[in-house]
């Protein structure tokens, strides 16, 4: 969050009801384990237009580098 919001990111925390599935444009989860990871479909149904948004394509690229600095690995 911090790093989204350093790089110019709207950042909310708030509950994102599955029946609202058919309004979201992008969907990501995020973990030290998994980094960012997109998720284009829920339960069969496509988020936005079932691929990886440019924003979540954005967020993933600024975490890898984040990490690769913090890490030494890049």
């Amino acid at each position: 969050m911090h790093l989204a919001r350093r790089h110019g990111f709207e950042v909310r925390e708030t509950g994102l009801p599955v029946t609202d599935l058919n309004r979201w444009t992008e969907c990501f989860i995020t973990s030290t384990s998994r980094h960012v990871m997109p998720i284009t479909v829920v339960d069969g149904r496509p988020i936005g237009k079932g691929e990886v948004g440019p924003l979540t394509r954005r967020l993933m690229d600024l975490y890898e580098e984040f990490f690769a600095r913090a890490t030494k690995t890049g």
